[in-house]
């Protein structure tokens, strides 16, 4: 007999079965006797053999009989998700997520937990795996679902999972040039085609960066006086950083002829 695990036990209780009969020579019934009762006995999960002897009133043991209880666990264990989440840039927890930044100069955020609560009725160990990633791991910039399997030493499973988003708050590093001098075209107010060096931008995403300014290298055109030369530069995530110089025109004019 094939039979479950009774719910939250690591046995099978009260197994029924029909118990055999008995004849004899004698016209006498003899009754089978056996360790274990139809319908008030505990076996545990696993094989066990249950035998039947019997004998006449003349104390001849003629015959007996056996069958095999088989006990299978077919329940799932017991996983309860950590709630403990940490992050050295921790944000806090809204909509199902856990929200964490990444680490200060990474694409990443280094994320623990505490390990999940188990539980089995088989009181075996249950192993725990997580994925796609594990507790301590760098996740990259994105939304996960962390999903976590339990299964005890029968094949059985359990799973539970929350939900982690890493958010990259960290603004770009913007380096301007330095500010530039330069003279007038003769004869004019005007100095035409200022050239500089792009400034360079350094960000943690390693994403792309989107660079805007109100002027361009070598496409310009800048008045008597200083003018302030404002770069922008954003990332993937929207967070942006701000750099300015300042070209300088200088310059003699060629007095005004009046006719008169």
């Amino acid at each position: 007999m094939i039979v479950n695990t009774t719910t939250g036990g690591a046995f099978a209780i009260n197994v029924a079965w029909i118990e055999p009969n008995a004849t004899d020579n004698s016209g006498e019934t003899p009754v089978p006797v056996a360790d274990y009762t139809s319908g008030d006995n505990m076996f545990p999960i696993g094989n066990t053999t249950v035998q039947y002897n019997v004998s006449d009133s003349a104390g001849n043991f003629n015959d007996s009989c056996s069958f095999v209880i088989i006990v299978e666990d077919n329940e799932s264990p017991i996983i309860d998700c950590p709630t403990n989440v940490t992050s050295n840039n921790y944000i806090g927890e809204g909509y199902g997520l856990v929200n964490v930044s990444t680490d200060i100069g990474s694409p990443n955020a280094t994320v623990t937990w505490d390990p999940p609560v188990t539980s089995d009725n088989s009181n075996g160990t249950v192993t725990v795996v997580s994925s796609p990633f594990e507790s301590g791991d760098m996740i990259p910039i994105g939304t996960y679902t962390i999903t976590f399997t339990a299964t005890d030493p029968y094949g059985n499973i359990d799973t539970c999972d929350f939900g982690l988003k890493v958010e990259d708050n960290e603004d770009p590093v913007l380096g301007c040039p330095p500010n530039i001098t330069t003279t007038t075209a003769d004869g004019s107010n005007q100095a035409f085609n200022v050239n500089w060096t792009d400034p360079t931008v350094i960000d943690n995403s390693g994403g792309n960066i989107t660079l805007t300014s109100n002027y361009s290298s070598g496409s310009n055109v800048f008045y008597d006086g200083s003018t302030d030369v404002i770069y922008y530069a954003v990332d993937s995530s929207g967070n942006a950083a701000m750099c300015k110089f300042t070209v300088t025109v200088t310059g003699e004019h060629n007095p005004a002829l009046l006719l008169f």
